[in-house]
């Protein structure tokens, strides 16, 4: 079976978990051979919205692919072949503005209605997915994203001169992957530390942004503690991982939460929000908390270092569940069942 899948995402601007998610499963898709999959990407001249109702569904027509698999929620309305999109969060259901315009609810709410199927990365997700779309409840399925390889407890010859490279050199940290949004809740995890050992640190990863600038000025007794490291590369987000000694994932609306899995591949306990998808994948191996007490933030880092060697085990053993593999699997599951 031939089938398309749209990789515009990984040819223009777009949130980096989403490309990382789209590199992670057509790669997988590629490497076990049982769809045949056909990049599709647009001309660098091409707008991507009208790229992809126009001129992707008249390729996949010439190609005479099966269909297209969409790793975003905005998928091909018209033309032939079967339709298969993504839906990874539903922001709004949870108060969240970010990623609420009217577009995005827009794909979320008529999108399952014309496409064949839609993919949720969670159980929780799906459940919000179905709750927008009832009449097209049947259509959603739950394929659980991987994690890369390259996530790992194996400490490697280049970590201590990343380490060195942002000061952080024989110094207990914190990890906060992507935490500068106002969704991400950064101040959680300064209020936390506040409440922690003196000599600990809070690492955070993210285009620095006025949010989180303001943020840290409300802490002023911490700032020295605090480390905006801005957007790094994902060899440094592994040795980060695997060094911190917990990582927070304190978002109010996550449709999956790929530093959960991440952190627990490279053995270190993490921090999640109760009650999220977050806190689904993390399992019994997380620690769940509510982001807006800081007390109990800092309680669950301080737990984090006592109970380290069982969340660690436990949380590298739950996190061996989601390779791009298994969710390769069930997404050829959903095209097989559309042939």
């Amino acid at each position: 079976m031939r089938i398309g899948f749209d990789t515009s995402v990984l040819a223009r601007p777009c949130p980096r978990g989403v490309a990382r998610v789209a590199r992670g499963l057509v790669a997988a898709l590629e490497r076990r051979g049982r769809l045949e999959i056909v990049r599709l990407t647009p001309a660098p001249c091409e707008r991507v919205s009208l790229w992809r109702q126009f001129a992707l569904p008249r390729r996949a027509t010439e190609l005479e692919l099966r269909g297209i698999h969409s790793p975003v929620s905005a998928f091909p309305i018209f033309g032939r072949g079967a339709r298969v999109a993504t839906i990874h969060e539903i922001p709004w259901a949870r108060g969240v503005s970010e990623n609420s315009d009217a577009r995005h609810k827009l794909w979320a709410r008529v999108g399952p209605l014309r496409a064949d199927a839609i993919l949720t990365p969670s159980a929780t997700t799906a459940a919000l997915v179905r709750d927008e779309s009832a009449l097209a409840a049947q259509r959603v399925h739950i394929a659980p994203w991987g994690v890369d390889a390259s996530f790992s407890p194996a400490v490697t010859p280049s970590d201590e001169g990343i380490l060195a490279r942002h000061g952080l050199s024989n110094r207990d940290f914190v990890l906060a992957s992507g935490a500068t949004r106002p969704k991400k809740h950064p101040a959680a995890g300064m209020a936390a530390l506040q409440r922690t050992r003196t000599d600990m640190l809070l690492v955070a990863t993210g285009a620095i942004t006025e949010h989180i600038l303001r943020e840290l000025a409300r802490f002023p007794s911490i700032a020295s503690r605090v480390r905006l490291l801005g957007e790094v590369d994902d060899a440094t987000l592994s040795v980060l991982n695997r060094h911190a000694q917990a990582v927070l994932v304190l978002s109010d609306s996550e449709g999956f939460g790929l530093p959960v899995v991440e952190a627990q591949a490279s053995g270190t306990p993490v921090i999640t929000a109760r009650g999220t998808a977050q806190s689904e994948i993390a399992g019994a191996a997380g620690l769940q908390v509510d982001p807006t007490d800081a007390a109990e933030v800092a309680h669950a880092i301080d737990e984090s270092m006592t109970r380290r060697v069982q969340l660690a085990a436990d949380g590298y053993a739950n996190a061996a569940r989601f390779t791009w593999d298994a969710c390769a699997e069930r997404v050829e599951h959903v095209w097989r069942s559309l042939a």
